[in-house]
């Protein structure tokens, strides 16, 4: 599962765990480095992330043939 922080760092408390299959919302916010994307979990959790973890949409598209 990846962990899903109450800030944009490591330093900051785990709030909940997305599974790998799961399809959060991300708010738009992103961490001053961009590193970090915040996000609302399926529970209903705000947290943040590492960017280097999700893939979107648009993501995916790109690699479809």
């Amino acid at each position: 599962p990846l962990n899903v922080r109450a800030g944009a760092g490591l330093g900051f408390a785990i709030v909940d765990q997305l599974p790998s299959c799961a399809q959060p919302l991300l708010t738009g916010n992103r961490s001053a480095d961009g590193l970090w994307v915040e996000l609302l979990s399926n529970s209903g959790n705000i947290g943040w992330v590492l960017s280097q973890y999700l893939l979107t949409v648009d993501d995916a598209a790109s690699g479809v043939g």
